[in-house]
């Protein structure tokens, strides 16, 4: 180093990476968790603590190091299973929500992006598909 202000600088540089990397692998615990034993789909209860713990720690490693890599893809992989879980459970509020924020970095997220995206689309039409003939036939009253 030229001066002791660039190691100074330096040092400070490595701690926060330090700090972000730290706040990176606890939210992969959490994510970890929140996936269960391995699964590939949400087919389970989901447990929003893990989610929100998951999320905080993602966001706040991304805020301390916004280049992180691994914190952008693992947050985008938290926000993919949310949304598989919420679309098994046809809460497309929910899902529209979670799409807002879900910001794919792999080519292997984009493709899951875009095949959840086309079944929420499907749902929203089989729902006002179903909501039209509830109408018609008067099992939902207009108004």
């Amino acid at each position: 180093y030229g001066s002791i202000r660039e190691l100074k600088e330096e040092l400070e540089l490595f701690l926060e990476r330090r700090q972000a990397i730290f706040l990176r692998e606890k939210a992969q615990g959490e994510y970890e968790k929140l996936r269960g034993s391995g699964k590939q789909h949400v087919d389970t209860e989901i447990s929003f603590s893990h989610f929100h713990r998951a999320r905080f720690a993602y966001e706040q490693a991304l805020e301390i190091w916004p280049d992180d890599a691994e914190a952008k893809e693992g947050l985008a992989d938290l926000f993919l299973l949310a949304i598989q879980y919420h679309l098994n459970r046809k809460e497309l509020e929910v899902v529209q929500e979670l799409f807002r924020y879900t910001k794919p970095i792999s080519a292997k997220q984009k493709e899951i992006f875009l095949k959840v995206k086309s079944r929420y689309e499907h749902e929203l039409k089989e729902r006002k598909r179903v909501e039209q003939i509830g109408v018609q036939y008067d099992f939902f009253p207009s108004g």
